[in-house]
């Protein structure tokens, strides 16, 4: 069976607050390499058509998607004497950031063996590494004994990981430039090998902060101890469900359904105009000089998104606050598009005020799908925290196939492809990539949250509801 210790009981510290988000701060740095540059890298150093990029990149990210449930009925039925969950940061994570490191290898081979490598070492990484974003938010969870707490927790996990993207945009472009070498322009002799050395720099940045996480943890994941034997027969009974469990968990869960899509929405979103970035800076703008202070000025609205969180959902709720989040994003993207011709300012400006709103989603929705783990326990007397919680990263894995299939289409339709003539239809397309076509999942998002049912007053119910069947 599985307890807390007993310093469980004790409040965390602001310093184990701050080092509990560290973790998501070493894979925001990760991602937004990831987002960024890895799509552009294939094209424009591996030299791939957009058509075989895509081909790559959906491949991968389709393949990884049978692994977020699977995984989540794993991590329900792990058992550690050194931690249910805090493994995930200090032996999973390190292993699978090194398998991702070579993604970033450029291999000029024949296309087969190239797709070969390419979605292999990917899929090792991402098996891995996927671990920690579902125990990270379930540490969340038995860190935070009321809903404010959990609240507070997650929108410091979420300032924290914009600290992340704040780094990565003041020292991004620089690193490439050091590791990849400076032509006489100014421009960067080897692009491919300097995504290569920022991301081993950012590799071992990750799990040094992983480990932090994993020792802020450490009073608070679930250990196992030795108890009575009817006692193990019943945890036993509550944690080994069959599969048909896990299955109603999602498709009779109209919460998780609602709170899923929405976030496969935003992801979207986010993915594509961040997957169409380099090529915006390269072809719209006209050079990547700007590329550095637009990423710096948008991730630091979305810090203050992000810190603004615990204000504004006490005042309207969590609910109100994504669909002001999801709202406010895509106005901001789709007005963008009438003043981003060929203003890189206009981008900034407009995607800054977007990503600020996006901050207040970004902490919100891990605390909800903690939320709505609890409802389903009074509903049904399932435990399946660990499970709703792959939910959660598993919306990124489902954005990031629709994210290949968008940008990839969208470049190979009008024809790009590394060093052609840009043509107005090459123009338009990357334009739009980084505006309306991100603009409209964001509006699709906001009006769909409007159906979502679980408010705070429900919750409030709930909870009351289980804590007199824990005690009865």
């Amino acid at each position: 069976m599985e307890r807390q210790r007993e310093s469980a009981k004790n409040p965390v510290t602001p310093a184990k607050q701050i080092a509990f988000g560290l973790a998501a701060a070493g894979n925001t740095l990760q991602n937004n390499i990831m987002n960024t540059f890895y799509k552009y890298f294939l094209t424009n150093s591996v030299g791939m058509t957009p058509a075989f990029m895509g081909l790559i990149t959906s491949a991968q990210t389709g393949l990884s998607l049978i692994w977020p449930p699977l995984r989540g009925g794993v991590m329900n039925r792990m058992e550690s004497k050194v931690g249910k969950f805090r493994r995930a940061f200090t032996i999973f994570w390190p292993i699978g950031m090194a398998f991702y490191c070579l993604c970033f290898v450029n291999i000029q081979a024949a296309p087969v063996v190239q797709f070969i490598y390419y979605v292999t070492w990917y899929l090792a990484g991402f098996f891995l590494t996927s671990f920690m974003e579902t125990g990270h938010l379930a540490l969340a969870s038995l860190m935070s004994p009321t809903k404010e707490d959990a609240v507070k927790l997650t929108s410091i996990r979420s300032a924290v990981a914009t600290g992340g993207s704040i780094f990565h945009s003041l020292f991004t472009t620089k690193l490439v430039a050091m590791f990849g070498g400076t032509l006489a322009d100014g421009s960067v002799a080897d692009q491919g090998k300097g995504y290569l050395g920022v991301y081993i720099t950012y590799t071992i940045l990750s799990i040094i902060c992983c480990w932090l996480t994993a020792w802020s943890a450490k009073d608070y994941d679930l250990y196992k101890v030795e108890g009575v034997e009817e006692e193990k027969k019943e945890v036993k009974k509550e944690l080994d469900y069959p599969l048909s469990t896990y299955i109603r968990g999602f498709f009779g869960n109209r919460p998780l359904i609602t709170l899923f899509v929405c976030d496969i929405l935003k992801a979207t979103a986010t993915m594509t105009y961040t997957g169409a970035v380099n090529y915006y800076f390269e072809v719209v703008v006209g050079s990547f000089g700007l590329m550095r202070t637009y990423f710096l000025s948008c991730n630091i609205m979305m810090l203050v998104g992000s810190l603004f969180t615990p204000f504004v959902v006490k005042a309207v709720g969590k609910k109100m606050t994504n669909v002001i989040a999801y709202a406010g994003f895509a106005i901001s993207l789709i007005c963008g598009a009438f003043v981003m011709v060929g203003n890189a300012w206009g981008i900034i400006i407009c995607i800054g005020i977007g990503r600020m709103f996006s901050g207040l989603n970004g902490s919100v929705s891990p605390a909800m799908y903690g939320e709505i783990a609890t409802w389903w326990e009074n509903k049904t007397g399932e435990k399946l925290r660990a499970y709703f919680m792959t939910y959660f990263s598993m919306n990124f894995n489902i954005a990031q196939l629709f994210t290949s299939i968008i940008v990839a289409t969208g470049l190979s339709i009008v024809g790009y492809a590394k060093g052609v003539a840009i043509t107005p239809a090459i123009y338009n397309m990357c334009l739009w990539l980084m505006s309306l076509i991100p603009g409209v999942p964001l509006l699709i998002g906001a009006l769909l949250f409007l159906t979502y049912p679980l408010t705070e007053d429900v919750m409030d119910k709930v909870r009351a509801e289980l804590a007199a069947k824990q005690s009865a």
